[in-house]
């Protein structure tokens, strides 16, 4: 019998170019966390199942389209063997789960489940991480009440530099900083659209900067919160992982952005300020536990790197 508790997975989410790929690389190396990195599989699954109701209603889901498009770019770390046993039960349309009339959520909680018993038989607590969560989190809720969140935010416009660098030439590009800057907006607010239905218990914030500036302690916090063992070699490898060097990157594209002048330099700080206004509403102070002190697993949100306002 597995040892965990398969209601209660944990997502990590955030904007792109944040640093939730790296954070969860980190922590996927926990043995006894079986976090997916981009695995997007419950993303998938909400769209067939949930978006496309008519296909769970009628007995008609296609896993095999869910197998192709899981396998078109790999979870980072999971092996040819270990992708190719979820492929094939996918294929064979995931065994007792997938009937016409069933309750499509009890149906992807048990089919993750058999999944995650393929990845790691053994761990504690399972989840993944993958941005656009974001974008599916009310259905996510539904799926699971009880899930725990990690969510990373980063200065705005660090993101957008980061964007337009990595980004370039894929079809959901942003085309420009204001687009880039918009995206960022959009994104963090849909976290705090979720963030006021959610149990304080069940979610933590986590300021990339501070991650940064203080990655022992964010990274032990973080393993606290989603009830695993201490693992100290991993708190004492954060220190090394997360370096100074990644913030502030935009502070280029800020000073000639925001010194341009015309229709361009005010739709630059239109943006800015809208973000701003999003950015406001992430920045907290120390989150209390239920009996008033301060949370062992709470990471201050303080951080003086990110200033979003144009310069005359």
């Amino acid at each position: 019998m597995r040892d965990r508790d398969a209601s209660a997975p944990v997502f990590l989410v955030g904007c792109q170019r944040s640093g939730t790929t790296a954070l969860a690389l980190h922590l996927q190396r926990h043995p006894a966390l079986a976090l997916t990195v981009n695995g997007k599989l419950l993303y998938l699954l909400i769209v067939w199942l949930l978006e496309q109701e008519a296909h769970a209603a009628c007995g008609h889901v296609r896993l095999d389209e869910v197998a192709f498009a899981f396998g078109r770019k790999a979870p980072y770390n999971l092996s040819a063997r270990t992708m190719q046993a979820i492929q094939a039960y996918l294929v064979r349309g995931a065994p007792g789960h997938l009937t016409a009339g069933c309750d499509p959520r009890a149906a992807i909680r048990a089919m993750l489940d058999d999944i995650y018993a393929i990845i790691h038989p053994d761990a504690r607590r399972i989840g993944d991480k993958y941005n656009e969560y974001l974008l599916q989190l009310p259905a996510i809720h539904a799926i699971y009440p009880d899930a725990r969140y990690i969510f990373v935010y980063r200065d705005p416009v660090d993101v957008a530099e980061s964007m337009l660098r990595h980004f370039r030439g894929r079809p959901w590009a942003p085309l420009n900083v204001v687009q880039a800057l918009d995206k960022w907006a959009s994104w963090n607010a849909r976290w705090l659209a979720m963030r006021g239905l959610l149990d304080p218990a069940y979610y933590i914030e986590l300021c990339y900067e501070e991650l940064v500036a203080r990655p022992a302690q964010a990274c032990a916090s973080l393993f606290a919160f989603m009830g695993l063992p201490a693992n100290e070699a991993l708190v004492a490898q954060a220190r090394h992982e997360f370096v100074a060097s990644h913030v502030g990157k935009g502070q280029g594209l800020r000073a000639v952005e925001g010194k341009g002048e015309g229709e361009a330099g005010e739709a630059f700080c239109a943006a800015l300020d809208r973000c701003q206004k999003v950015h406001n509403l992430l920045k907290a102070p120390l989150r209390r536990g239920p009996t008033g002190n301060a949370s062992a697993v709470a990471v201050p949100i303080t951080t003086s790197t990110t200033r979003t306002t144009c310069q005359s």
